[in-house]
């Protein structure tokens, strides 16, 4: 008998393991072309999660912060923003996306304190996770996010 909490067909988390881990036999992620789009400052600073996300099936692009224009104008599930503690860029591209697509999921990725969590929620964003964000946890508010929103468009 095997004692597990089950949040989706795709993500278990064994109670008694510190580590959490993603199923081996993970189901494809929902069909569709659209894309998680990650907007960072520096590439190499969200490759892990970029693996993590391409591993369970979600297509994922990575740009740079710069690129904002050219870059909403694809079919998007969620962006997310890879933020450092005091980055204005950041900030400003959290509050032009919400400008110019409301119904986006924002998610932004960033630093333990208050301040900047407060920030971003007041900017628009849609959730706001640590840089130490465990990849279950990350896996299940992408999911929620995108549940949310097709809620909100097709409800």
């Amino acid at each position: 008998m095997e004692f597990g909490i089950f949040f989706s067909p795709r993500i278990r988390l064994d109670r008694g393991e510190r580590n959490h881990t993603l199923s081996d036999q993970a189901t494809p992620a929902p069909s569709g072309r659209e894309t998680i789009l990650i907007l960072t400052t520096s590439v190499g600073s969200v490759r892990e999660i970029q693996e993590t996300l391409r591993r369970v099936g979600y297509p994922v692009e990575v740009s740079v912060l710069e690129n904002l224009e050219s870059e909403l104008s694809a079919d998007l599930q969620i962006v997310l923003l890879a933020a450092s503690e005091l980055d204005l860029r950041t900030q400003h591209v959290c509050r032009a996306i919400k400008q110019k697509k409301p119904d986006l999921p924002v998610m932004v990725i960033g630093p333990d304190t208050w301040p900047a969590k407060l920030r971003f929620f007041a900017l628009g964003a849609d959730e706001y996770l640590l840089w130490s964000v465990d990849r279950v946890e990350l896996l299940a508010r992408i999911r929620s996010l995108i549940r949310k929103k097709r809620l909100f468009l097709y409800g």
